[in-house]
């Protein structure tokens, strides 16, 4: 999906939203020596020299379910996860009868903001400045002149194909040898402005809707099919399989999902989702959008070698991968070992990212996509290594993993024995933490204030970093 998540603001109408917001920043651990320095910097530079070599960067897979595995996205994903999240992402073609209503008007009159991207800098890590506001109609008019501009400037009038819309964007990214801004509307709130799908159904509904009938057959996909469908990205979150659905409080872009409108060249520059979440992103219609994604497993991998080539700017900022304003070349990547697949989504396909998996991309033009968040009980791992960062760079989590895990513990009922072992076990960390570090918070003065201090029931909202309590839950 498409800086972290952050703190709440007042939109246009009062309503309180969240916005993406820069983490604090955090004291990096380096070596002061000069030389150590120049050496750096030296091995960067030589290293920088030779990133226009060609890589060829291989095709993450592309699946095709059936009319009756498309019911069910959860257990679908579940499906391919073995082979997929060993690309980090995937792109999955809906069965040909899909063509749900799109609800993103052209006549839609609300205007809704814009980040102004530099292309030549992003290697640079530079914040986004605000870019212009505009109404759907309005900002097509100014991407499509956009486009036309620079085909006309760069491509003698015709259309770029994929290879070279590629081409060209890798060429200002890496050289900086043009300047080219862009503006794109990302992380608009569905609530506020409008999702693309039809709105959430109520869950008995959809679980329902989600099964074969007495006589085996498939639904047929009409505007309640899209209305039910786990596939309908305001239902995927809570669907069945999903532990977000004991998750009970909104969150903008997390179980809320995040409208994107973009134009050629707009990005998402490199990062992976908070907590470590599984997404999902839909093209509603326009132009093709470019992906490039790192398995989750390489994860470190990718880390070290970003740090070794923008050494200053993690410096600056250890968590720059957070603030999701830094693009990195896919050849610099792949020519220093790292695992790396493209994939580009088409209009009406939907694109998976794997928890942990690093992700990227921009568009090849106008084009208008939706994207969420789902966690499958697998991902509880994933969930528990993202809060135990998160605690290395005091950045605070969208929600209490731990209370989550409690939570579900209470539906314990509902799980197979297999998700049940695997809640075991992540609560089982949670409760030996407790028992180690418990005597140490005591020996430094701080009291238990566990029968003083009560977690509203099944709300998840963060708790200030600078207040500590003691679970009662152990």
């Amino acid at each position: 999906m498409d800086p972290c998540k952050g703190v709440n603001e007042k939109n246009s109408v009062g309503k309180e939203v969240r916005r993406r917001t820069k983490t604090k920043r955090f004291d990096f651990e380096y070596l002061e020596n000069e030389d150590h320095r120049l050496l750096q910097q030296a091995i960067k530079i030589s290293c920088l020299e030779t990133q226009r070599k060609e890589v060829v960067i291989p095709e993450a897979p592309t699946y095709y379910p059936t009319e009756e595995e498309f019911l069910d996205p959860i257990q679908y994903v579940n499906k391919i996860r073995a082979e997929a999240e060993q690309y980090g992402i995937c792109k999955i073609v809906p069965p040909k009868n899909w063509d749900p209503k799109c609800n993103v008007s052209m006549s839609n009159p609300n205007k809704f903001p814009t980040k102004q991207q530099k292309i030549n800098t992003l290697q640079e890590g530079q914040g986004f400045d605000d870019g212009n506001e505009y109404d759907i109609a309005t900002y097509k008019q100014m991407a499509d002149k956009f486009y036309t501009n620079w085909i006309q400037k760069y491509h003698h009038g015709k259309e770029m194909t994929i290879d070279e819309a590629i081409k060209d964007y890798w060429d200002l990214v890496e050289t900086n040898t043009r300047s080219v801004a862009v503006e794109y509307g990302n992380d608009l709130d569905t609530n506020a402005y409008t999702s693309g799908f039809d709105p959430t159904a109520d869950p008995p509904e959809r679980t329902k809707f989600a099964t074969k009938n007495d006589s085996h057959s498939i639904p047929e996909m009409n505007s309640k099919y899209y209305a039910l469908s786990g596939w309908n990205l305001n239902n995927l979150p809570t669907a069945d399989g999903s532990v977000l659905k004991y998750l009970r409080t909104p969150v903008n872009g997390v179980n809320v999902p995040w409208l994107y409108v973009g134009m050629l060249f707009s990005s998402f520059c490199w990062h992976n989702e908070d907590n470590y979440f599984y997404s999902i992103n839909y093209s509603h219609f326009g132009a093709v959008k470019q992906w490039y994604g790192v398995p989750g497993a390489f994860a470190n991998t990718f880390e070290s070698v970003t740090k070794t080539f923008l050494l200053e700017l993690f410096r600056e900022s250890p968590d720059l991968l957070h603030h999701m304003t830094t693009q990195f070349s896919p050849s610099l990547l792949g020519a220093n070992g790292v695992p790396i697949y493209k994939a580009s989504q088409e209009a009406k396909t939907f694109m998976i990212t794997f928890p942990k998996s690093y992700h990227c991309g921009f568009s090849h033009g106008f084009n208008v996509g939706e994207a969420v968040n789902f966690a499958s009980i697998d991902w509880l791992l994933s969930g528990g290594e993202a809060e135990e960062r998160y605690r290395h760079f005091g950045r605070g989590s969208v929600f209490s993993h731990q209370r989550l895990l409690f939570t579900l513990l209470e539906h314990r009922n509902e799980l197979n024995p297999a998700d049940m072992k695997c809640l075991a076990n992540e609560i089982l960390k949670v409760v030996n933490e407790e028992i180690q570090t418990r005597p140490m918070i005591q020996s430094q003065g701080i009291r238990d204030l566990s029968d003083v201090v009560k977690l509203p029931r099944n709300k998840f909202e963060c708790i200030d970093s600078m207040v500590c309590f003691f679970s009662n839950s152990s």
